[in-house]
């Protein structure tokens, strides 16, 4: 019988299988693939002979389990992840050994390893121990700090590494390599999630000593209002916040190849839905609201106009349908793609650019764009796509929006005043309107506008007390920010720098 001491399992590595894309994870990614496993068996003897050593350790690199070999020097791994891994044995007094296996889907590899005795007296390290978090640790943040503690009796300079994975059984990251400190932290790590973390020291003389498996958890996934685009690390990315105190780190939802950007919070406030340009077509994805589980919504008519990035859909006020256009058509469909079709179509030479469904009134406002960025409008639509009015006639300049208010009687829009009309779309003082749809009355809200500032993407708050919009300079390139105001256009406060796209809910 064998003897076995199981120290962990460790991470399924993920991927979202959308048009053969594979993305690797660690604590920080929560993607989905099928598990495919094999299972390895093997025997460590001292070299050149057929003596087995018994209470040897063996582990696996990439890291997966820890087994001792029994009497016979016999040793089982029941289930591993498919992929090639270096097989290591450790035992004291006899110098370490690996071997290199490659495990094959529901076939069982085998493999012999060969120990000798040390030929040179310097002392390895002792194994990493856990200072902070201590393994178990629960309701930790996002942003942690592993510590941990090791010593070399031969005073070798030592360094480490550092790997993070799940609970499964799989291959763990590599997040620090070589480093000499004993801290590592770790950022943007999922909530409501078990993390896995494992330390690896080096003396340069012996092999690496693998410490224990320690593992802890993270907190539930706290109440984020506030959804935006943001770029990181090249591209945007979809982000969370829970205020504006620069103090509170922002989240990031998103983690798929390409662009992610324009996120809108369903009614219900348990998902949100956000466009990825990851493809020849830009797409439309679903997200449960702490970014776990993006799912592609799969229209056989894509999200598309002549600027993707002025694009915005929107949700049904029951939060079962998504609202978008494609050029001069808008498009009904639900969550899982099936049920398409068309609401509202326009003139060849226009196109539809942004949408809004108001919860209460079920009215569809949309603005439409001409041959140039200057010439458009807002409609307004009923349920059933009949057109009702027009809201916001074509006006010298450029418009933006719609936004409806909490009870729909109202809309938010935005107009470059001063008029400026080029094929570039520039625009050099735009302000936020708020238009009564019954009485027609306009309310300027920029009253507080620093010259030379452009006050666009407004939304409502959630109580439709305040307005949150993107404040920019309206000179070309400048960066963005996301501000506050309240419902009379006063008291601004800039809430996220180098953000756009906002929604709040």
């Amino acid at each position: 019988m064998n003897l076995f001491i199981s120290i962990t399992k460790c991470v399924k590595l993920a991927c979202i299988a959308i048009m053969a894309s594979l993305l690797a994870f660690s604590c920080t990614e929560d993607t989905i693939k099928p598990d495919v496993f094999g299972s390895l068996s093997g025997q460590v003897l001292i070299e050149g002979t057929s003596i087995p050593v018994a209470d040897a350790i063996v582990s696996t690199n990439p890291p997966t389990s820890q087994v001792l070999t029994d009497a016979t020097g016999r040793f089982v791994f029941d289930e591993i992840e498919t992929g090639t891994y270096a097989i290591r044995a450790e035992k004291t007094g006899l110098s370490s050994a690996s071997e290199t296996v490659t495990i094959v889907e529901d076939k069982e590899s085998a493999v012999i390893i060969s120990m000798s005795e040390k030929t040179v007296e310097n002392t390895p390290p002792t194994a990493p121990e856990a200072i902070q978090p201590l393994s178990g640790a629960t309701n930790l943040g996002t942003t942690i700090l592993l510590k941990w503690t090791s010593t070399d009796a031969d005073e070798d300079t030592l360094s480490f590494d550092v790997y993070t994975y799940h609970s499964a059984q799989g291959a763990g990251l590599l997040v620090a390599e070589g480093i000499t400190d004993t801290t590592f932290q770790l950022t943007n790590v999922k909530y409501g999630t078990t993390c896995f973390w494992q330390v690896v020291a080096n003396d340069g003389e012996n092999e690496p000593v693998f410490s224990e498996v320690w593992g802890f958890t993270t907190q539930d996934f706290p109440a984020h209002p506030f959804v935006f685009a943001k770029i990181a690390n090249g591209k945007f990315d979809v982000f969370a916040a829970q205020n504006a105190n620069v103090n509170t780190p922002i989240y990031q939802l998103s983690n798929l190849p390409g662009s992610s950007f324009r996120p809108r919070i369903s009614p219900l406030g348990d998902k949100v839905a956000f466009l990825n340009n990851n493809f020849i077509n830009t797409q439309i994805y679903v997200m449960k609201r702490d970014g776990t589980d993006p799912e592609l919504v799969p229209t056989t008519v894509p999200i598309d106009g002549s600027d993707m990035f002025q694009l915005d859909f929107c949700w049904s006020p029951d939060g079962t349908k998504l609202l978008f256009m494609n050029k001069n058509r808008l498009y009904k469909t639900n969550l899982d793609g099936s049920g398409l079709a068309l609401f509202a179509e326009l003139p060849v030479g226009e196109e539809f650019v942004e949408v809004d469904w108001a919860p209460v009134t079920n009215k569809i406002a949309a603005r439409t764009v001409g041959n140039q960025p200057y010439i458009g409008k807002i409609l307004l639509y009923s349920e059933s796509g009949t057109l009702e009015q027009t809201l916001v006639a074509d006006l010298p300049g450029n418009i933006g929006g719609p936004a409806f208010s909490v009870d729909g009687s109202s809309i938010l829009y935005t107009h470059d005043i001063d008029g400026l009309e080029t094929s570039d779309g520039r625009q050099l003082n735009a302000h936020i309107f708020l238009k009564n749809i019954a009485s027609g009355t306009t309310t300027d809200l920029s009253v507080d506008k620093p010259a030379g500032f452009n006050d666009l993407d407004p939304k409502f708050s959630p109580n439709g007390a305040q307005v949150i919009f993107v404040e920019t300079s309206n000179a070309p390139n400048s960066p963005k920010n996301i501000s506050l105001m309240n419902g009379m256009g006063q008291g601004r406060l800039t809430m996220f720098q180098n953000a756009e796209m906002p929604d709040w809910k």
